[in-house]
């Protein structure tokens, strides 16, 4: 609902809206109003038509938009040719085009932005048909498309811009949302370049020259918005990486994640230290400001942690040693957790001494290690089940500890060998005598079986039909056991 009233934003722009909310409220305020009511209001206000774009309202299923660029240099044109089409959903196997709104820039050469129409940076583009071109004219050389600017659509995107061009976004699009989108669609694919070279056995490729110097740029002149630099600089999620891939290796992925994290580390270590240190205050405040500033220095441990040497765990020791505030000493913790028993314990058990009184904090405590990618992760995680504190009647408990092994560490989880598959089954048929919903929502961990290889699919298969065969077994985990095997 709100991204289809944002769109309604976009195509009027901020005047037009608030035109259309005054005249909303000033006929129905107080009323039981409807969607209808609202969107006639907006049109009465600016003298426009939505009757095409209420198709947003009428059907389901999310539009997959397909761009196209051509450049004359001949003419100095520069035309997107953009095709829409909606997949079938149940009980509507055929769709009406929908009203979208595409806002569009365009970046040159040098990493300015274009002037386009009445010398605006942005445009609103209005897709209505199935396809329609929009060309732009005295475009002195092939600009870089900055396209659906701020998310202006709720649409999967289909532009295949080159790992270039992307970087290219990356350093100098003006846009926050798509600046970020263009430095994790590079990150993805150099990931996803690796994951192919492991498995191949081929030299893993070196991470583009380009793309070191965009992130230096940005550590050496930090934005103003810190917490945004945070995200622009963070690789993207092994969780987000693992859902893109037809067939989920990961091993490959993590391997690949990784060598990408350390080239970088390695790259730019000097400046990922000297940002963290400048802006590591341990006696930080609470200000927006504040919380900013911790988010991305944290960032930069966590870069810096890449590495594993004696230095950054010393580093990120002292951050616990001295932490006054939760945010960093949980960050500096779930550094830590990946580290072997004898350079960790002492910090769990000084973070459990300090915070055993608080339930929820110890509910971290425990999901940090739960977490681990250490290869004694599975051993430890069973250890946990005999802690004094671990009570599988407590939901919180077997979320914080089992369901966070199952559902956040793929990487013990999906164990070649199947172990963690039978970890989890065995504390699915244990959990279903105690808490059958508990149990019906771990046993979704093993639904995805057909994203794995042959060999994971026959483990985990084998897991979830020695559930099914188990007595007595809940309806709850019955009825997801069954639909995972009919899958």
């Amino acid at each position: 609902g709100a991204e289809v009233v944002r769109m309604l934003y976009t195509l009027l722009g901020n005047d037009g809206f608030r035109k259309g909310c005054d005249l909303y409220f000033e006929r129905h305020d107080g009323q039981a109003a409807t969607t209808d009511d609202f969107v006639k209001a907006l049109e009465d206000a600016n003298h426009a038509d939505f009757s095409h774009f209420k198709n947003w309202y009428s059907q389901a299923g999310t539009p997959i938009v397909e761009v196209c660029t051509e450049y004359n240099e001949d003419e100095k044109t520069y035309t997107l040719t953009f095709k829409q089409h909606c997949p079938a959903t149940p009980n509507q196997t055929t769709k009406d085009n929908f009203h979208i709104p595409i806002s569009l820039g365009l970046v040159d050469e040098n990493g300015q932005e274009i002037s386009l129409q009445n010398n605006q940076k942005t445009v609103v583009l209005e897709l209505t048909d199935s396809e329609q071109r929009f060309t732009f004219n005295n475009i002195n050389a092939e600009p870089t498309p900055s396209i659906l600017r701020g998310f202006s659509a709720p649409v999967k995107l289909k532009h295949a811009l080159s790992i270039k061009q992307q970087i290219h976004l990356f350093q100098h699009d003006s846009d926050s949302f798509n600046r970020w989108e263009a430095g994790q669609n590079t990150l993805s694919r150099l990931i996803f370049d690796t994951v192919e070279a492991i498995q191949n056995r081929q030299t893993l490729p070196s991470v583009p020259k380009t793309l070191i110097e965009a992130f230096r740029c940005i550590l050496k002149q930090p934005l103003n918005d810190l917490a945004y630099q945070a995200l622009l600089l963070s690789l993207p999620s092994k969780a987000y990486l693992a859902e893109q891939m037809d067939v989920v290796d990961i091993d490959a992925l993590y391997q690949a994640h990784h060598a990408v994290k350390n080239a970088l580390s390695t790259s730019l270590n000097a400046l990922w230290l000297s940002n963290y240190t400048s802006y590591h205050q341990a006696d930080a405040g609470i200000s927006a400001q504040d919380i900013a500033q911790r988010s991305f220095k944290n960032l930069c441990l966590d870069y810096l942690m890449a590495q594993q040497d004696a230095s950054t765990t010393a580093l990120c020791t002292a951050q616990f040693d001295a932490a006054q505030n939760m945010t960093d000493q949980i960050a500096a913790l779930s550094q830590l957790s990946h580290l072997e028993s004898q350079q960790n314990t002492r910090y769990f058990d000084a973070f459990y001494q300090q915070w055993q009184t608080e339930d929820l904090v110890i509910d971290k405590w425990f999901a940090l290690q739960a977490c681990s990618e250490k290869p004694s992760a599975l051993d430890d995680v069973k250890r946990l089940l005999e802690h004094p504190d671990f009570d599988i009647k407590t939901p919180n408990r077997v979320r914080s500890v089992i369901s966070t092994f199952a559902m956040a560490n793929p990487l013990h989880f999906n164990a070649a060998d199947g172990s963690g598959y039978e970890f989890i089954a065995d504390n699915i048929m244990t959990l279903d005598a105690i808490n059958p919903q508990v149990a019906a929502r771990l046993a979704n961990s093993l639904s995805r079986w057909k994203k794995f290889n042959a060999n994971r699919q026959q483990l985990i298969r084998s897991q979830l039909q020695r559930i099914q065969s188990h007595t007595p077994l809940s309806k709850d985990v019955l009825e997801i056991v069954s639909r995972s095997l009919d899958a």
